[in-house]
């Protein structure tokens, strides 16, 4: 939120603030989760260092995107991420610690666990886009539309 009232009315004192203090928030947050699973997972989670760079990672290329005029060019690549996002988003969480916890009871590797959980959400993402979202969006864009006007027809 506090980057879309950046790029939609420009940086205030206010707004430094509030990107200031969302941020350091999401990095105590992130820090902690990390230490959180580390100490649930037997010492196996990613450090809080390296989870708070990869949080900053994400914000700052957020960030180029949504404060400058860089584009992407609108092809089947740079659309195809943006249709996964959502699918991805609301099944991430949960599916990342079943499959993390899974395949660090074989592997015993965070990076194989947490490339694991990168592919199965994008591959499950990719499948409720293209087995839900897709199939049920005209039903869902009549039922939020509402009913159509009807025309009267001309007298003649």
């Amino acid at each position: 939120t506090a980057m879309c009232l950046v790029a939609s009315h420009g940086w205030t004192v206010r707004r430094i603030v509030l990107v200031c203090l969302s941020g350091g928030l999401a990095t105590w947050n992130v820090a902690r989760q990390a230490e959180r699973l580390s100490h649930e997972l037997r010492g196996d989670a990613p450090d809080p260092w390296v989870a708070s760079a990869v949080l900053a990672a994400g914000a700052l290329l957020f960030s180029v995107f949504a404060l400058s005029r860089v584009v992407l060019p609108k092809t089947r690549w740079a659309t195809v991420p943006g249709m996964l996002t959502y699918p991805v988003y609301l099944i991430h969480q949960n599916a990342g610690y079943v499959t993390y916890a899974a395949v660090m009871s074989w592997s015993h590797v965070p990076a194989v666990a947490l490339l694991a959980c990168v592919t199965f959400a994008i591959v499950v993402g990719t499948l409720l886009h293209a087995w839900v979202e897709r199939p049920m969006a005209p039903m869902l864009r009549r039922l939020v539309s509402g009913p159509r006007p009807v025309r009267a027809s001309p007298v003649s």
